[in-house]
Protein backbone atom coordinates (compact mmCIF):
# COMPACT_ATOMS: atom_id res chain seq x y z
CA UNK A 1 0.00 0.00 0.00
CA UNK A 2 2.94 2.53 0.82
CA UNK A 3 4.16 1.52 -2.79
CA UNK A 4 1.18 2.05 -4.31
CA UNK A 5 0.71 5.95 -2.57
CA UNK A 6 4.15 7.08 -3.61
CA UNK A 7 3.15 6.25 -6.98
CA UNK A 8 0.16 7.59 -6.23
CA UNK A 9 1.52 10.92 -4.91
CA UNK A 10 4.01 11.44 -7.47
CA UNK A 11 1.44 10.90 -10.80
CA UNK A 12 -0.92 13.13 -8.82
CA UNK A 13 2.20 16.19 -8.46
CA UNK A 14 2.67 15.61 -11.96
CA UNK A 15 -0.83 15.64 -13.27
CA UNK A 16 -2.45 18.28 -11.23
CA UNK A 17 -3.47 21.57 -12.60
CA UNK A 18 -6.39 22.57 -10.54
CA UNK A 19 -7.21 24.16 -7.38
CA UNK A 20 -9.03 20.82 -6.34
CA UNK A 21 -6.85 18.59 -7.80
CA UNK A 22 -4.10 20.34 -5.79
CA UNK A 23 -6.37 19.38 -2.84
CA UNK A 24 -6.89 15.89 -3.73
CA UNK A 25 -3.66 15.23 -4.29
CA UNK A 26 -2.67 16.62 -1.18
CA UNK A 27 -5.11 14.28 0.84
CA UNK A 28 -3.27 11.31 -0.73
CA UNK A 29 -0.29 12.83 0.63
CA UNK A 30 -1.65 12.89 4.32
CA UNK A 31 -3.29 9.27 3.40
CA UNK A 32 0.66 8.70 2.80
CA UNK A 33 1.79 9.94 6.05
CA UNK A 34 -1.21 8.41 7.98
CA UNK A 35 0.05 4.98 6.50
CA UNK A 36 3.53 6.01 8.26
CA UNK A 37 1.80 6.81 11.51
CA UNK A 38 -0.08 3.29 11.69
CA UNK A 39 -3.23 5.68 11.60
CA UNK A 40 -4.89 3.09 9.17
CA UNK A 41 -8.84 5.02 10.04
CA UNK A 42 -7.50 8.43 9.17
CA UNK A 43 -5.53 7.16 6.22
CA UNK A 44 -9.17 5.47 4.58
CA UNK A 45 -11.24 8.37 5.54
CA UNK A 46 -8.56 10.67 3.60
CA UNK A 47 -8.24 7.80 0.88
CA UNK A 48 -12.23 8.24 0.64
CA UNK A 49 -12.41 11.81 0.70
CA UNK A 50 -10.86 11.42 -3.01
CA UNK A 51 -13.03 11.94 -5.83
CA UNK A 52 -13.15 10.65 -9.36
CA UNK A 53 -9.82 11.98 -10.84
CA UNK A 54 -7.70 10.61 -7.93
CA UNK A 55 -9.38 7.38 -9.09
CA UNK A 56 -8.50 7.44 -12.52
CA UNK A 57 -4.96 7.98 -11.97
CA UNK A 58 -4.76 5.56 -10.09
CA UNK A 59 -6.50 3.01 -12.49
CA UNK A 60 -4.23 4.36 -15.19
CA UNK A 61 -1.21 3.73 -13.09
CA UNK A 62 -2.43 0.70 -11.92
CA UNK A 63 -2.31 0.77 -8.16
CA UNK A 64 -4.81 -1.57 -7.92
CA UNK A 65 -5.16 -1.59 -3.94
CA UNK A 66 -5.76 2.10 -3.71
CA UNK A 67 -8.56 2.09 -6.87
CA UNK A 68 -10.23 -0.68 -4.72
CA UNK A 69 -10.46 1.37 -1.37
CA UNK A 70 -11.57 4.59 -3.30
CA UNK A 71 -14.20 2.12 -5.67
CA UNK A 72 -15.78 0.40 -1.92
CA UNK A 73 -16.27 3.99 -0.47
CA UNK A 74 -18.09 5.67 -3.34
CA UNK A 75 -20.47 2.77 -3.94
Amino acid sequence: LKHDLTALRAELSKKAKTDDEYREASQVSQALEDLKKANGPSMLKRIRACGSWVLGVAKDIGVSIVVELMKNSMV
